[in-house]
C-alpha cells in the first residue's frame, strides 16, 4: 500500500506556514514558503496575511514592511486584518513611529 501524499494546493502550503509560525518556527515556514514558490504555487491574500502575522510575532517588522511591499507589487491589496496585524505589531514593541507610518501608507490609498 502506497503512504498518501498530501496534496500540494495553497491550502495545504497556507497551513503548513501558519503551523511553524504557531510554532514559532519562522525558519521552517520560510522554507515552505521558498518550496512553494519553486513549485509554481503564487501566494494569496491568506499566504502574504500568515507570512506577515509571522514576521510582526518574531518582532521582524522590515520583513513584514518587505512583504507588504511585494503584495502590492503583485497586484494583492491588503485587508484590514493585515493592517490591524502590523499595528498590533507596532503597538506590542511600542514603536508609535511604525504605527504612524502605516496611517499614512493607509491615508494614501
Amino acid at each position: 500500500m502506497e503512504p498518501r501524499r498530501l496534496k500540494r494546493d495553497d491550502v495545504t502550503f497556507n497551513s503548513w506556514i501558519d503551523a511553524y509560525y504557531k510554532l514559532r518556527r519562522l525558519d521552517y515556514g520560510l522554507s515552505v514558503w521558498g518550496k512553494m514558490m519553486k513549485l509554481g504555487f503564487q501566494p494569496t491574500l491568506l499566504t502574504f496575511s500568515t507570512m506577515i502575522n509571522g514576521f510582526c510575532i518574531e518582532g521582524k517588522f522590515s520583513e513584514a514592511f518587505r512583504l507588504v511591499g511585494e503584495m502590492i507589487e503583485t497586484g494583492k491589496v491588503p485587508n484590514i486584518n493585515i493592517y490591524t496585524t502590523l499595528i498590533k505589531g507596532f503597538h506590542i514593541i511600542g514603536d508609535i513611529d511604525g504605527v504612524v507610518k502605516l496611517l499614512k501608507m493607509l491615508e494614501e490609498r
